[in-house]
């Protein structure tokens, strides 16, 4: 009967929460979190991010993400990462950014895989490693992910060692396939690389 109470709490909350109902969400939310529901814990330290519903309050809002983070919630995980990594609500590190990006990564999270792969590539909070960049970018591009398509389809496009008539032929399909997906789902790098191919008349036939 409890758990049924503490579900109905979080089903009410998040309606209200979409309706920008914000304190009557967070009653709902604080209410299910208090008998340990994780994913109104989460909400609740969304809430206190915000300042949805409550006074803005970055610490309460990193003590919840890291309990629901423990409890295996992604969108926490990813949360949680956020606060080490700018210092939000907690001391700024690194490692433990990193770390908990990966976990939530891992269970699937695509902005998590997209702020890895950019990390590695770029070097932001870790040391710069192209493999796992690609690996990451790679894992988000499957997932439908703009940027990750486009880094991806420019990789293959610059890939040598894709040879003879088949890798060609890989190359090709997988370029256009990618660049093509991405500037579909509004990326403007992709849209101007596109033009630039089919103006070009490489890979595409020119169009006039």
């Amino acid at each position: 009967a409890m758990l049924a109470y503490c579900m109905k709490l979080l089903s009410e909350g998040q309606n209200l929460y979409n309706a920008e109902e914000y304190t009557a969400a967070f009653e709902r939310f604080h209410d299910a979190a208090a008998m340990g529901e994780p994913t109104a814990i989460y909400l609740t330290g969304v809430c206190y991010s915000y300042g949805r519903g409550t006074e803005k309050d970055s610490i309460k809002a990193f003590d919840l993400y890291r309990s629901a983070a423990n409890c295996g919630i992604p969108a926490a995980c990813h949360q949680l990462a956020n606060c080490y990594k700018d210092g939000s609500g907690t001391i700024a590190n690194d490692s433990l950014a990193l770390k908990w990006y990966t976990v939530a990564a891992d269970s699937g999270l695509v902005r998590s895989m997209s702020m890895l792969a950019k990390s590695y590539d770029e070097g932001l909070f870790t040391e710069k490693n192209s493999e796992k960049a690609i690996e990451w970018y790679k894992k988000a591009a499957a997932k439908e992910e703009p940027l990750a398509m486009y880094k991806v389809a420019r990789l293959y496009e610059h890939n040598d060692s894709l040879e003879g008539k088949k890798g060609k032929i890989l190359r090709k399909s997988e370029t256009i396939k990618l660049f093509s997906r991405s500037a579909l789902l509004g990326n403007v790098q992709a849209q101007m690389k596109l033009a630039e191919l089919y103006k070009s008349g490489r890979y595409v036939k020119k169009s006039k």
